[in-house]
């Protein structure tokens, strides 16, 4: 969206624009072998309700869990799919260390912040 350049101080701007990417198809944690691309798919969502309502269709998947992937799979099928692509840091919170990791590299960017964990 653009915005008047005086409003910029209260929302910020990016320097270039960024181009929107039709998805093929998206799998949840495929092994290595059977990955389709080495694109991740990041929980990072921006979604239509609709989707939602798929939720309430969809068959619990692998663990018996509920995953959202499965609802975009859906929709992917319906009404297709847009990505962006980002270089944006990514942390896998599935156990403790990697849980820790987001906080542990915040913290060591400010002085304060590191001095607090070596008390």
């Amino acid at each position: 969206m653009t915005i008047k350049r005086k409003r910029l101080i209260v929302f910020g701007a990016r320097p270039e624009v960024i181009k929107s990417i039709k998805l093929s198809g998206l799998v949840e944690k495929p092994s290595s072998e059977s990955a389709p691309s080495n694109l991740e798919a990041l929980g990072r969502y921006i979604l239509p309700s609709r989707v939602l309502n798929l939720l309430e269709d969809t068959v619990a998947g692998i663990g018996g869990e509920m995953r959202l992937t499965d609802a975009l799979v859906e929709r992917l099928k319906s009404e297709g799919l847009n990505a962006f692509e980002t270089d944006a840091a990514t942390f896998d919170c599935g156990d403790k260390k990697a849980f820790w990791a987001p906080m542990y590299r915040w913290a060591c960017k400010t002085q304060r912040s590191v001095a607090s964990l070596k008390r």
